[in-house]
């Protein structure tokens, strides 16, 4: 849900100095692919990074009661020069660095499978009811896909009283 500017709540990503947690560092020339052209540069990143002996990656970690995480993902762009200090107070790190690029979302959905599988019996559904009409066929899928959410949140409920 965006957080719009002025609220209490909102934070600025723009700049690098919210972001707590530096995750990865790629150099200039690594894990890219240049198009021809040479105008752009796509990067690739893996969390954990292959190699790396921090192993923690990104703590997207999910239950049966929070059944998704999410994190924000930024990037960010510093030069080699070393007459300006790192703003997180890394000594190893200098350089000028540019504001954020993003955010993007990153999320882990766990315990997807039974709605899934709500998904593929409205399919079934719509498939099975196409003899009756384009409309009631697509009417009949929907009331199945809604019949198995308002089950699932019903079970879930259940669960936690």
């Amino acid at each position: 849900m965006p957080i719009p500017p002025g609220h209490d709540l909102h934070t600025d990503f723009g700049d690098a100095p919210p972001w707590d947690d530096r995750v990865l560092v790629v150099a200039f020339d690594e894990n890219v692919t240049v198009d021809p052209g040479g105008a752009v540069r796509r990067y690739e990143a893996f969390l954990p990074a292959p190699g790396s002996s921090d192993r923690a990656g990104l703590a997207l970690a999910t239950s049966l009661a929070e059944p998704m995480a999410y994190a924000l993902v930024g990037v960010t762009a510093a030069d080699d020069r070393t007459h300006t200090p790192d703003h997180r107070g890394d000594p190893d790190r200098f350089g000028n660095e540019s504001g954020i690029g993003g955010p993007a979302t990153a999320s882990v959905l766990a315990n997807a499978q039974s709605p899934l599988l709500g998904l593929g019996l409205a399919f079934a559904v719509v498939h099975l009811a196409v003899p009756l009409g384009v409309w009631w066929a697509l009417a009949l899928g929907l009331a199945t896909s809604f019949g198995w959410s308002a089950m699932l949140l019903g079970l879930r409920k259940a669960r936690r009283s």
